[in-house]
């Protein structure tokens, strides 16, 4: 009886409070992405950009959808991903890195793009060893958007260290 029991607060728990928080919380993160498309934010314009990430007195930004639905998917994934690559736009790569480096979820090709991106980020840094470990994260994806341009950067960085045989096997 009280495992019974135990099984129906769990199932409460999970179709009252959580599948309804994590529904909030990716309706909010779209709003944010509506928002930046409406406003020309992909276009580098960096007020734009800012309210999208930090909010301003007519929306909340992504930092507040982060804050406010932790320990939901939009949270813990989409979320992070937009709001950094807004951080990328207006120049502001560390924040970009920190918020790449917490997304966790592994199950779709955007998280091969994160793992390009972050790449990216470490490369530009000159730190070549994490460049590497990155781009063969993006790799091990095989989606046919994010791997052959990871292939290629792996390859690029292995041209540039005249480590021709890496990079021919690349």
């Amino acid at each position: 009886l009280v495992i019974l029991g135990i099984i129906v607060i769990g199932f409460a728990v999970h179709k009252f409070i959580w599948v309804p928080r994590n529904e909030r919380a990716s309706d909010a993160t779209q709003e944010q992405l509506k928002n930046v498309m409406r406003d020309g934010a992909m276009s580098n314009d960096t007020v734009a950009l800012t309210a999208a990430v930090d909010g301003n007195e007519e929306m909340d930004g992504l930092m507040n959808v982060i804050g406010d639905y932790k320990l939901t998917n939009a949270s813990a994934y989409s979320a992070k991903h937009y709001a950094a690559l807004c951080y990328l736009k207006t120049g502001k790569k560390d924040e970009a890195l920190n918020l790449l480096l917490e997304c966790k979820k592994k199950d779709n090709y955007m998280w091969y793009e994160t793992q390009m991106l972050i790449g990216d980020l470490y490369d530009e840094k000159g730190d070549i060893a994490n460049a590497k470990k990155y781009y063969e994260k993006a790799i091990d994806g095989e989606t046919g958007l994010v791997a052959p341009i990871a292939l290629w950067k792996l390859g690029m960085l292995y041209e540039r260290e005249n480590n021709w045989a890496e990079a021919y096997n690349a």
